[in-house]
């Protein structure tokens, strides 16, 4: 029965067409559902010819699949005083602050600690069309423009940007944009902090930032976890993450990139 569950279909359904439930999961159901039950037992109770449903859900998001896992997900069949059964859900989530630090990091000397490498950054499966559904915020200026990279972390020198690449007025009527940006028109990331376990639970804020004139419109972000470039040090490794705008997904990015580090702290 849970297959047929309106909620997964709109999930699954408007997914593809990145809908409104796109950015948040659920884990997965494994107890009957919870609505409409009479108050004095456990039976159903067919209200207007109404099929038993899962109507009471608990539903997640988190920048990277690995900072949050779903320990528990059940219903309280031992709570009686309404007809909608209580949904529970336990979860392990991996706090990247508060982290001490000493001294903090926004009074720690900026002097360059190591260089993250971003060899190759692939935007795809971008949606230009999309932005259309976010009018209220912004509407992109006509005519041709630029896009860029920009890059944000708090344990940055500073906050760098690639070099910009056109974008046509026919380009931006595309649902399926890509464009990539190679190691010479990257820049070079250079860290101010070098605690290994700080390093690991840190992520790079990736943002797509239109350009006209002097202005910068950020119409896309993502974050890529250091976990795997810091266990990887001096290495190539692979990133792959969704590309996000006000909660909904609007592209794609992936490349890899490679963190020099002589020694951690």
């Amino acid at each position: 029965m849970c297959i047929r569950d309106r909620y997964q279909r709109r999930v699954h359904g408007e997914r593809a067409a990145n809908g409104v439930f796109a950015s948040l999961n659920e884990a997965q159901i494994t107890f009957r559902p919870t609505y409409r039950r009479q108050r004095a037992d456990q039976t159903y109770s067919n209200k207007k010819g109404q099929a038993p449903s899962w109507c009471d859900r608990i539903l997640y998001s988190a920048r990277t699949a690995e900072d949050i896992e779903v320990k528990k997900y059940r219903s309280a069949e031992d709570q009686m005083a309404s007809d909608h059964k209580p949904v529970i859900a336990e979860f392990d989530v991996r706090l990247r602050l508060p982290f001490l630090v000493a001294p903090p990091l926004h009074l720690t000397p900026k002097i360059s600690a190591g260089r993250l490498l971003f060899k190759s950054v692939v935007v795809e499966r971008f949606s230009f069309l999309m932005l259309a559904d976010f009018a209220d915020h912004f509407e992109l200026p006509p005519g041709d423009a630029l896009v860029r990279l920009d890059f944000h972390a708090d344990f940055l020198l500073n906050t760098p940007s690639s070099l910009s690449a056109s974008i046509t007025e026919d380009e931006r009527n595309s649902s399926r944009w890509r464009r990539r940006w190679d190691e010479a028109t990257l820049p070079i990331l250079q860290t101010i902090y070098l605690h290994r376990e700080f390093l690991q639970r840190q992520t790079i804020q990736i943002l797509l930032s239109y350009v006209v004139g002097k202005s910068a419109l950020v119409i896309g972000y993502a974050w890529v976890p250091l976990r795997s470039a810091v266990h990887n040090n001096g290495q190539l490794t692979e990133f792959n993450a969704q590309m996000r705008l006000f909660g909904r997904i609007i592209g794609n990015i992936h490349g890899q990139l490679e963190l020099e580090v002589d020694s951690y702290l």
